[in-house]
């Protein structure tokens, strides 16, 4: 990860993962440019389960809330393809509505017009 703190960013495009609930995204995210560039693409290295219950984890804390699993609600996650220069969003179809497209955006500050959606079996609801 090149050094760089999840859930700590200064203001620019980032990459991570994310949840998303009630039109609102939450998760664990990083600056593009403080991650190492492997393979011609920026990940944050880190999981949905590992992190779900990681303070760096910007997910509301309320009691409603700890109820619930990881796999409770739509995910997906935000690399940035090097090569294409293409900010790239893997996720479950239920975040491909425009009102969650847009939360995703503003929450990792992507420019729009860099942006790829792309629906990735990983994250499919399975019920």
């Amino acid at each position: 990860m090149s050094g760089a703190t999840p859930g700590i960013d200064h203001g620019g495009p980032c990459v991570g993962i994310f949840w998303c609930h009630d039109n609102k995204v939450f998760g664990v995210r990083a600056l593009a440019s403080s991650l190492a560039v492997v393979e011609g693409r920026v990940d944050l290295d880190c999981g949905h389960a590992a992190h779900w219950d990681d303070p760096l984890c910007e997910r509301p804390r309320d009691a409603a809330f700890e109820e619930f699993e990881y796999v409770d609600f739509p995910r997906g996650r935000v690399i940035f393809d090097v090569v294409h220069t293409l900010f790239i969003v893997y996720a479950d179809r239920r975040i491909l509505t425009s009102r969650r497209r847009q939360a995703v955006i503003e929450f990792f500050r992507l420019p729009p017009h860099r942006v790829r959606w792309r629906l990735d079996p990983h994250y499919v609801d399975l019920s």
